[in-house]
């Protein structure tokens, strides 16, 4: 997930909203999505069930080459952190993408890129056309293409009520303490000089020298 430093801390609230706030999509959405795609699920997630990868992969009828669904023997959640499971999953991705490479070389012609407004704007409004046509209501056209609610079909009073909550976190933020520089790097920077001296106690001596007591090897670096 991208880091929001504190002087921008609203647009977390702004992911966190958008995906609060989402709507399942009608089969006719499904059906605009045409891009190779590919699904991997585990047999043991609670949360994103084998059942509900075959349904989702059922409605992405029109995904170039059949939508590919991949299931891990034993998988849970979060399947690229667990070292069980992020090997097949990194192994299952590369041959996917391969496929779709391959695809692409040999079949040129199918897969020429769709040529995009010159201004990002333009772009923006030809997608809420699609969304207007999509929920067969005119008033999307004229929604402001800046917004991230706009390409949302949440209740208009949920959008009120969204927009209020991440106001709050609005007021003040550009006076709050940021980390980063006007480079974007970190003002306070790790030292170089060894830590040996870390952690002196006059009873135990240094912390680092008795690990083995904790049963692990304690190394933070040192902040200036």
């Amino acid at each position: 997930m991208q880091a929001w430093a504190p002087t921008r801390r609203s647009h977390l609230l702004d992911l966190a909203a958008l995906i609060s706030g989402r709507v399942p999509l009608t089969q006719a959405e499904y059906d605009r999505i045409t891009v190779p795609t590919f699904l991997v699920t585990g047999d043991s997630s609670v949360v994103h069930t084998v059942k509900m990868a075959e349904e989702l992969q059922e409605s992405l009828r029109n995904a170039r080459g059949g939508c590919k669904l991949q299931v891990i023997r034993g998988g849970q959640e979060c399947l690229h952190l667990p070292q069980s499971s992020a090997g097949f999953v990194n192994r299952f991705l590369c041959q996917f993408v391969t496929s779709v490479e391959r695809d692409m070389a040999e079949n040129p012609d199918n897969n020429a890129p769709l040529p995009l407004p010159k201004k990002l704007s333009e772009y923006m409004k030809g997608g809420l056309d699609v969304l207007a046509e999509l929920m067969d209501d005119q008033k999307v056209k004229k929604r402001e293409a800046k917004s991230i609610f706009s390409f949302s079909r949440t209740p208009p009073e949920g959008v009120k009520g969204m927009e209020a909550f991440i106001g709050q976190f609005k007021n003040g933020e550009k006076q709050a303490f940021n980390p980063l520089g006007k480079d974007g790097q970190p003002l306070r920077k790790f030292s170089e000089r060894h830590d040996n001296q870390l952690f002196l106690s006059p009873q135990h001596g240094n912390l680092r020298d008795h690990s083995t007591a904790v049963g692990t090897m304690i190394d933070v670096p040192y902040v200036e």
